[in-house]
């Protein structure tokens, strides 16, 4: 089908990964940066959405490791 928008706005988003279970429980993960200043940590962290078996955004998406 289609491509879906399950996570937009201002904050870098890399290296999507799908995760389905065999009941048709659905989840999306990606690495999400909050900027990148230089000379600075790395400001990178990990965010998480359900999605319905269809492949929309199921509630909020949620920061597993914050950047």
């Amino acid at each position: 089908g289609p491509a879906q928008v399950i996570s937009s706005g201002p904050i870098q988003a890399s290296r999507p990964a799908l995760c389905a279970t065999r009941t048709g429980a659905l989840a999306a993960a990606w690495n999400s940066a909050d900027g990148n200043p230089p000379f600075q940590q790395n400001h990178k962290g990990v965010v998480l959405q359900r999605l319905t078996p269809g492949g929309q955004p199921l509630g909020a998406a949620t920061v597993v490791a914050a950047p």
